[in-house]
């Protein structure tokens, strides 16, 4: 599973929910996480563009890392266990109380894996692709490798182009340290340049006093 988020470009997710889990046998691994700034509303909720204008007030986004993606693999229980009698007595089916050990991905968008369409020319965009600011996102080849491994083609992952995405930078973290980081740029090359000339005299000073003394 590691090798299904390593080396992907960034997703594009545009409206994600956050996943939880319970406790039971199945095996649950994390594929994908938001950043530490979330912020999660309740449903339904009205949604406007007039956002992206707005001011970001980074102390409401508190919440820290929401899970989006989820691997889940073992024995998955029925969603119908009141419904046994009734399964049971309907003709040509067999109730099964658990399913056989398999697997599957869970994902909190389903905008993840839908094309935006050009009206113009009549065809979809590729996968991942941001008909707005033109970039390509990792969607497709995220899909693609989910694939390869609920198909039992673990090895097709390692065929992926071997390129490392730029990743954002934390934004708020740098906005919180900027003073700091401007001072230190600051301060640091000048106090290595007074240390290292208070050094070179002291030297001079140490080597041509010794001289000075054995010439006497």
């Amino acid at each position: 599973l590691r090798s299904l988020a390593d080396g992907t470009a960034t997703l594009r997710l545009q409206v994600a929910a956050g996943l939880d889990t319970i406790e039971n046998s199945v095996r649950k691994v994390v594929l994908l996480q938001t950043s530490p700034y979330s912020f999660r509303v309740s449903l339904p909720h009205a949604m406007s563009a007039d956002l992206m204008r707005e001011h970001i007030d980074l102390e409401r986004f508190n919440q820290g890392p929401q899970t989006v993606a989820l691997w889940l693999e073992g024995s998955f229980p029925t969603a119908f266990p009141l419904r046994r009698p009734v399964l049971e007595n309907a003709g040509g089916f067999a109730f099964r109380k658990e399913s056989v050990p398999t697997a599957m991905m869970v994902v909190g968008d389903g905008d993840m894996a839908r094309n935006d369409w050009s009206a113009d020319r009549r065809v979809p965009f590729p996968l991942g692709f941001d008909r707005y600011t033109g970039q390509v996102y990792g969607n497709g080849d995220f899909l693609l490798d989910a694939v390869h491994l609920l198909t039992g083609h673990p090895q097709w992952t390692e065929f992926k182009a071997k390129t490392l995405p730029m990743r954002l930078m934390d934004k708020a973290k740098i906005e919180k340290e900027r003073r700091f980081y401007t001072v230190l740029d600051f301060v640091l090359p000048l106090g290595c340049v007074l240390l290292s000339g208070v050094l070179f005299t002291w030297g001079r000073r140490r080597r041509y006093a010794g001289c000075r003394a054995s010439n006497s």
